[in-house]
């Protein structure tokens, strides 16, 4: 299994008002089609959040997987631990690669793609 830092940068949303910078910092592990990833950042509402997420990639196309994830997050309006559950792409690049994640509406939340970079230390 190979684990590499994961920088958290932006989100996008469906919705207005929230913020586009998530700043944070995580890891993310690997093997074959299988991805966990924990880590920390500044929520879209400006609250420190903890996650903890699984994704199985099995779909291929050139460099890139897709897939869905699974996990959950801490740090939002109902001040517990909540469900994260979405779509995941995994696009290569010659020093990491981009982890995007598509969350669905789950209650106050809107639908959100979520942009992570992983960095491949040599």
């Amino acid at each position: 299994m190979d684990c590499l830092p994961q920088i958290h940068v932006a989100a996008i949303h469906a919705e207005p008002g929230h913020r586009a910078a998530v700043p944070g910092l995580g890891i993310l592990c690997s093997h074959d089609d299988l991805r966990a990833g924990l880590g920390a950042f500044q929520n879209s509402n400006g609250v420190g959040s903890k996650y903890l997420t699984a994704a199985w990639l099995p779909f291929g196309l050139g460099g890139a997987r897709f897939g869905a994830a699974a996990g959950v997050v801490t740090g939002y309006s109902s001040g517990r631990v909540e469900p994260l559950l979405g779509a995941v792409a995994q696009l290569p690049f010659s020093w990491g690669s981009i982890y995007a994640l598509l969350t669905p509406a789950s209650g106050p939340k809107p639908l959100t793609l979520s942009f992570n970079f992983t960095i491949d230390i040599p």
